[in-house]
């Protein structure tokens, strides 16, 4: 497993927060300090089951506020 700066190596997930839309479209923030953009949906429409940069499973959280 790659261990970049601001990973979590002790979690058993890596978490996705969505950014806000207004500004970011469908960008997620990574646990492990990345960021990454899709077309439309997220992740789990993608079929990203693991983070390409840590490693871990994705665990999606929606940004609320």
């Amino acid at each position: 497993m790659i261990d970049y700066e601001g990973a979590n190596s002790i979690g058993e997930t890596c978490r996705w927060t969505l950014e806000d839309e207004q500004f970011y479209g469908d960008t997620y923030a990574s646990e492990c300090g990345r960021m990454f953009s899709f077309d439309l949906c997220g992740p789990t429409k993608h079929d990203f089951t693991y983070c390409p940069y840590c490693g871990r499973p994705i665990a999606t959280v929606d940004n609320i506020g």
